[in-house]
């Protein structure tokens, strides 16, 4: 091939890569293996930045499986709750030590792979890695200091992300795999190593890693780690592992060393669309800082390459504002990092990216949390967009009720709110998914379309039922395992099917369900309803909820009535009143009334006091305190509907309502139904079950006999 031929043929390729995101992304990360997921997101962020450039204000989520984890030899150290163990022995539900020198829980392992690469460290460690194992590197640099550097022993520090791949070609162009100095010390002073834990955040855990190297008892603050040699090796087995933290990092190896990985939405994207748009600004929000600001000095990167130069020459830094937080182009655009519950006033963004606000779990099951973080949405994040703007939403999607969750309600309720193109992306298909080509809405179907229907619609075959996103990935079988080996069907369906709650519940199954069309009658029986309150009118409030349980001899409880509203103090009351008068009366002494003792029973006790002297309708009642967490209070009535003493009616109202909140607890947007319910079972279980009347057994032919004959000798003697 000629000169000229090679030239048009990099010409080429550049403007292929200038006008499609994905070849974008290729060019400037080789290494990125794409599937036809990752073509589906490229094509539809393409349309998202053509709608923000047009002022259209774009709104697009995108609902994620995680990505890989990093592939290591299965005999590679790794800390864990339980002490020192090997990177092969690990399983779902694990605790490793996270970058933050934190607990984080390991939520899923791969199918075995090959580790064939082995990395030398200045401590004399060894770790054995995939060729594509991802590195977060320093690059120490002894000249001046380059815009937005951090200062590190006497030098200066900027962040890179490369592969052991392209460690090991470099290492090849100059002098071998084996070089070192040359491999960590290139033209201009720099140095290529990684940035390991702060022992100092965590020194209770450190005192305990007894066999770390000596020198490294003597750190009590951050570290570098340089690598002094990079080699293939033997081959040998390793696994992927994913943890829940946000960023995805773990510390392997005695010296507690730290991984890295990449990711589309939050740099390729940002790197892309500023090319076509330097005069934009975006903000990039995370769970905190620490995240966004590596995402910030990875798109730097990207825009600093000359690959990108040569692709967008108008789009250039601005050399007197290139910090990591905040950077701009010369053109007035540029990218800021955002954390939760941070300010950013007197920043405005073309686009808005939130990318994982929450940090797992545990602080999406936090109400405290969710609430902090909608609050911030609206009143802070929101209103730095500019007109026409657009919200880039990519999360996994924990709860019902987290941000995704309520914005998804919100566009449910009022059609004038922000309606988001949602996208969702299980890990493992449950349907036959097909995608249209021209509208790229992707349809779902239990069974295989027939072909006739495939080509009048227009659809494309993305993937049968039950199999993954990207095989090169996660594989199909892999992902089976990690579904199999979860205890908790919670975590496989948020964290991998992006579905908060599996369909088939979670604290309580469907199986836990039993129905009866004909329920008792209540004379002759116990029966009591608990309140759980809450006032205000506005759709997002939670609901107030009455439940009648009725109890019979055998201790088993029958849900007779649900009452369900949204009201004010006086609304409360009067259900109060007309529920108990419903259900309380004509049983005098076998109806029991339970109220959530709280600041609002507290509020309306006064109201409901005055209300019966008015009704002329008195009834007894019993606050109930709450003593344990919400889970823990509905344990007694989880067990009992384990054990078939719980039946529902077949038919009411309110049963679709009541199953589908039950089901969806804890994760769900409401749990009002099942708080009333445990309310209820404290009540009953705080006495006996109702004693059974003795049944009158027929009187046989004897007794009649000797009634008779008894009867007629006392007449006689009496003659």
């Amino acid at each position: 091939m000629s000169n000229q031929a090679k030239v048009l043929g990099v010409l080429a390729q550049r403007e292929l890569a200038r006008r499609r995101l994905l070849q974008f992304t290729k060019l400037t990360h080789p290494a990125y293996e794409a599937g036809w997921v990752h073509e589906d997101i490229c094509e539809r962020l393409e349309k998202f930045s053509a709608d923000v450039a047009a002022r259209k204000s774009p709104r697009l989520m995108l609902l994620m499986p995680p990505r890989h984890g990093k592939l290591l030899a299965d005999d590679t150290p790794v800390y864990t709750l339980s002490g020192w163990r090997t990177h092969g022995t690990l399983r779902v539900g694990d605790r490793v030590l996270g970058s933050d020198a934190q607990w984080t829980r390991v939520c899923a392992i791969s199918a075995p792979d090959i580790a064939d690469v082995e990395i030398t460290f200045c401590t004399g460690e060894k770790i054995l890695a995939h060729e594509n194992h991802e590195w977060q590197c320093v690059v120490l640099r002894a000249a001046k200091n380059p815009k937005g550097g951090d200062r590190f022993n006497g030098k200066y520090r900027e962040l890179r992300t490369v592969e052991t791949k392209e460690i090991l070609d470099w290492c090849d162009a100059h002098g071998g795999s084996g070089a070192y100095p040359s491999l960590f010390k290139a033209s201009g002073g720099r140095r290529f190593a990684l940035p390991s834990v702060d022992y100092g955040a965590n020194p209770a855990i450190f005192r305990e890693v007894r066999k770390r190297p000596r020198h490294l008892a003597r750190v009590t603050g951050p570290r570098i780690e340089a690598a002094r040699r990079v080699a293939p090796h033997e081959a040998k087995v390793g696994r992927c592992i994913q943890v829940e933290a946000a960023d995805g990092l773990y510390l392997v190896g005695r010296g507690m060393m730290v991984t890295h990985n990449s990711e589309l939405a939050s740099i390729r994207f940002p790197a892309w669309h500023l090319g076509h748009n330097p005069r934009h600004e975006i903000i990039n929000v995370g769970y905190n800082l620490d995240l966004p600001i590596k995402f910030s000095r990875k798109v730097r990167e990207v825009v600093r390459d000359a690959h990108y130069q040569a692709m967008f020459p108008d789009t250039r830094l601005d050399q007197d504002s290139q910090s990591a937080e905040s950077w701009n182009t010369t053109k007035g655009g540029g990218f800021t990092a955002a954390g939760v519950g941070g300010g950013i006033t007197g920043k405005g963004a073309h686009i808005l990216i939130i990318d994982d606000p929450l940090k797992n779990m545990e602080e999406a099951d936090s109400i405290d949390r969710r609430d902090l973080l909608d609050e911030w949405y609206q009143s802070t994040a929101y209103t730095r967009l500019a007109p026409g703007g657009g919200v880039l939403y990519i999360e996994t999607f924990w709860n019902d009720d987290d941000l995704a969750g309520r914005l998804q309600q919100r566009m449910q309720r009022d059609p004038m709110t922000d309606q988001f193109d949602i996208v969702r992306y299980p890990a493992l298909s449950e349907h036959w998914e097909y995608r249209n080509e021209e509208t790229r809405i992707i349809t779902r179907s239990p069974t295989e379309l027939p072909p006739e229907v495939v080509s009048e619609g227009g659809l494309k075959l993305l993937r049968p039922i039950d199999t993954c996103l990207h095989e090169s990935r996660y594989p199909t079988d892999a992902l089976k395992r990690i579904r199999s080996n979860m205890d908790s069907p919670r975590i496989w369906s948020a964290l991998y099917q992006q579905n908060p709650v599996p369909d088939e519940g979670m604290y309580f199954r469907k199986e836990f369900f039993r129905y009866q069309r004909t329920m008792p009658a209540a004379t002759g029986h116990q029966l009591v309803t608990a309140w759980d309150f809450a006032i205000g009118e506005k759709q997002q409030n939670d609901w107030t909820v009455g439940v009648t349980l009725l109890q019979d001899s055998n201790d088993t409880l029958y849900v007779m009535d649900v009452v369900r509203f949204k009201g004010d103090a006086m609304q409360i009351v009067e259900n109060i009143l007309d529920t108990a008068k419903k259900w309380g009366s004509g049983i005098a002494g076998d109806y029991r009334l339970g109220v959530e003792d709280g600041q609002i029973w507290r509020a309306i006790e006064p109201l409901l006091k005055k209300r019966m002297s008015e009704r002329k309708e008195f009834w007894s009642y019993e606050p109930l305190k709450p003593l344990t967490d919400k889970l823990s209070r509905a344990r007694p009535l989880q067990g009992r509907m384990q054990q078939g003493r719980v039946v529902f009616p077949d038919e009411a109202s309110w049963l679709k309502d009541t199953q589908t909140e039950m089901l969806r607890f804890p994760a769900g947007a409401h749990d009002d139904v099942v708080d009333a319910m445990a309310w209820g079972v404290r009540l009953c279980i705080s006495r006996e079950p109702p004693k059974s009347e003795p049944v009158k057994q027929p009187e046989s032919w004897k007794d009649k006999l000797s009634v008779e004959s008894e009867g007629f000798g006392v007449g006689h003697m009496a003659a």
